[in-house]
């Protein structure tokens, strides 16, 4: 039986040690009930090696210690050889082999506590690091409670590459075979697989607080006093000579050399130092704070500052009438000193206002009536208007500075520097704004700028020419016509423009308009673009700023709905192909025509000539008058009755659109006059009127008054004469009239 109790004993029988007969007692027997058949058992313990399914079926899994040694097969280098004697990492290689080990085929365990340091570099071999051991020396980089109760201590250099962690810069990255002048584990020089190692160049080679790129000796620490820590020392003893170094000749580094520094162990820095001899012309409190006190002599010619005319300038030292002209050379002034110094020697000493008088004898030493000449003015500008009107340009401040900056102009009495300047503008002068800016109209604007001195006199001229081309745009957004009309519209600059003729190209937008070719005159090719220009005009001070564009509707009698043509402001440019900047409005950059087949009111208005010129008032003794009714009309085709009213003139109406009369036998004053016009649709007829004042003005004459005068010479009646005078003139005013 597999197990006997008392009454199996009792007749004489014995438990089975071998439950399942497989020759492995049941006290070794991992699976007691199973028969490990011809499976492998290396160690006898009857769990086989290696279970295959059937194996697995039977309720049987793989020994995981095929040689029983405590090492798990999956860690055990010898998984079938039981290590025997000590294994401190229960690897399977035991910490020691001797020959019957060795004759198994094992060797001896390099790395006995398993902790990746080979027992021969192991600090510790027994021990596992546990920790980071960078150097893979066996020491831990740190070491704490639970380390030190091992036996340990932690690593003093962590990279083993003979730096201590305390000085190397890069305790966890051995330096190799890199120089390292000052041992503190960073390399002189890092090339890419250094850089790649996550170092960098040592800034300071020889670890003296120099920086290399400004340490004169970099692999020499300087030792001594080094002021301006330029790696040269202040002084060199013999031990320093022999190192190769030598003395710093400037200690303080400040570009003057020692012995001709005032303040050798202070840098001057900043301050101005105009004789260059390390003593500062100003002296503020954080100079003072160095040690250091102003300069007595800043030009360094021998003569204190508080007597010296000319203190930043070692060529002379006199002016007496302080105006800025020297009075002499100082004595070791030569020749060239003279011609470099910038100075001009006084042709009149004595002389404030150098005008050619001694001041002994000039009563008006104390003005300068000279003009000063001004040389050069800022180029020529082509720009465009930016005002929100588009009639003007605003130039910044900054522009306004910049040109002022482009000014130079000389004096012969004052010096440049004293020099101001202005600018004027249609003979005003240009002031700026709040903000100091200054805005101009558009088109060809003139600045003329001046030199002042400081007396207030002006020298001759020079002008600027600024070119400040205006935006174009339509001047409407829409229009509507009729058929068989010359439809206008009209394209507009926002200001005059600096040149003429200005050339504008247009285009219809086809695919936003519903008309086509059959509804225009064939020379109007709705493909095509279309060129128009602006003309000057005839008169040069009236520019003109418009210009029509006739898009000419046919008539085809068809009743239709309203079409659009929408027409599109392409470019813009002026004939002379310069500089030109002209900007297109894109808020007014497109035009809608609506043609309509419907009726549309006409529309009149009066234009009054007098001996041909158009007036606003007539003169009772300038001639014929004529009153022309001008009329349009969207429908082309509409013919117009006029109804004239002329009552207040007493004359009758003409027959047509003109009105023709001389003024000669009305009376002075305002006459009202009006006209009607009416189309001639038979549906719907429309019409427009129009009213207007016209003020008739008399001549006013004086009659000859008697001055008073005798064949003696008297002048009895002379202020009655000039009375007369001021009432006749008194008289015309207040009544509009005119003299003959």
């Amino acid at each position: 039986p597999n197990d006997c109790d008392q009454a199996c004993l009792d007749l004489g029988m014995i438990a089975d040690a071998d439950d399942d007969n497989d020759g492995v007692l049941d006290v070794n027997d991992g699976y007691r009930l199973i028969a490990i058949g011809e499976l492998t058992d290396t160690d006898n313990d009857g769990i086989p090696n290696n279970c295959d399914q059937a194996c697995l079926d039977l309720g049987m899994a793989a020994d995981a210690d095929d040689d029983n040694d405590g090492s798990l097969d999956s860690f055990d280098a010898y998984p079938l050889i039981a290590a025997g004697s000590l294994d401190s990492d229960l690897d399977g290689i035991p910490n020691d082999c001797d020959q019957a080990c060795l004759d198994l085929g094992m060797v001896a365990d390099t790395d006995d506590d398993n902790d990746g340091s080979l027992d021969a570099l192991d600090a510790y071999p027994l021990i596992a690091v546990g920790g980071l051991d960078s150097d893979l020396d066996g020491i831990p980089n740190d070491c704490d409670q639970a380390c030190l109760d091992l036996g340990m201590i932690a690593d003093a250099d962590d990279d083993n590459d003979g730096v201590l962690d305390v000085n190397d810069g890069y305790r966890l990255i051995a330096i190799g075979e890199l120089t390292d002048t000052d041992r503190d584990g960073i390399p002189n020089n890092c090339d890419q697989a250094c850089l790649d190692l996550g170092m960098a160049a040592d800034a300071d080679d020889d670890n003296d607080g120099s920086i290399d790129s400004f340490d004169a000796y970099p692999l020499i620490a300087a030792g001594s006093l080094d002021t301006d820590r330029d790696g040269i020392p202040n002084d060199c003893d013999q031990t320093c000579l022999d190192l190769g170094m030598v003395a710093d000749m400037d200690d303080d580094n400040d570009k003057i050399l020692d012995a001709l520094d005032g303040y050798p162990l202070a840098a001057i820095g900043l301050l101005a130092d105009f004789d260059n001899d390390g003593r500062p012309d100003i002296c503020n409190q954080a100079c003072i704070a160095l040690g250091m006190a102003a300069d007595a002599d800043n030009d360094n010619d021998g003569i204190a500052n508080a007597f010296d005319a000319f203190e930043f300038n070692a060529a002379a030292s006199i002016d007496s009438d302080n105006d800025g002209l020297v009075d002499g050379w100082n004595a070791n002034c030569l020749n060239a000193c003279q011609l470099e110094s910038g100075l001009v020697l006084d042709s009149y000493t004595n002389d404030t206002d150098n005008d050619g008088a001694t001041n002994d004898v000039d009563s008006d030493f104390e003005n300068d009536n000279g003009k000063p000449t001004l040389l050069t003015v800022a180029p020529t500008v082509y720009t465009s208007v930016n005002t929100e009107s588009g009639a003007a340009l605003t130039l910044t401040a900054s522009e306004v500075d910049g040109m002022f900056a482009a000014l130079s102009a000389v004096d012969v009495i004052d010096l440049d520097a004293s020099l101001s300047f202005k600018a004027y503008f249609n003979n005003t002068e240009l002031v700026r704004d709040n903000e100091g800016q200054v805005t101009l109209p558009s088109g060809l604007q003139v600045i003329d700028w001046v030199a002042v001195d400081q007396a207030g006199n002006e020298s001759e001229p020079l002008t600027q020419q600024l070119f400040i081309y205006p935006q174009v745009r339509f001047n409407s957004a829409s229009s509507i016509t009729g058929e068989a009309n010359n439809a206008e519209i009209i394209i507009e600059l926002s200001g005059d423009s600096p040149e003429y003729p200005v050339i504008i190209e247009v285009s219809i937008d086809a695919e936003a308009s519903s008309i086509d070719q059959a509804d225009l005159a064939a020379e109007f090719d709705i493909s095509s673009v279309h060129t128009i220009s602006i003309e000057q005009g005839d008169d040069a001070e009236l520019l003109n700023k418009q210009v029509s564009l006739f898009v000419p509707v046919k008539e085809d009698n068809e009743s239709e709905n309203d079409e659009l043509l929408v027409i599109e402001l392409n470019s813009v440019m002026a004939a002379s192909e310069g500089d030109a900047t002209f900007l297109i409005d894109e808020n007014k950059k497109v035009h809608e025509l609506t043609v309509t087949y419907q009726n549309l009111a006409p529309t009149v208005q009066l234009l009054i000539q007098q001996a041909g010129v158009e007036v606003s008032d007539i003169k009772q003794d300038g001639g014929d008058v004529t009153i022309t009714a001008i009329i349009t009309d969207g429908n082309g085709n509409d013919e117009h009755s006029l109804i004239w009213d002329l009552n207040a003139l007493g004359l009758n109406a003409p027959l047509g659109r003109v009105l023709t009369f001389n003024p000669a036998g009305l009376s002075e004053g305002v006459y009202e006059l009006s006209v009607s016009v009416t189309d001639n649709n038979p549906v719907n007829p429309l019409s427009a009127s129009i009213e207007v004042s016209i003020q008739l003005l008399v001549p006013v004459v004086v009659p000859p008054v008697d001055t008073g005068t005798d064949s003696s010479g008297g002048s009895s009646g002379g202020a009655m004469f000039w009375l007369l005078i001021l009432m006749s003139a008194a008289l015309v005013y207040s009544n509009r009239r005119y003299s003959c």
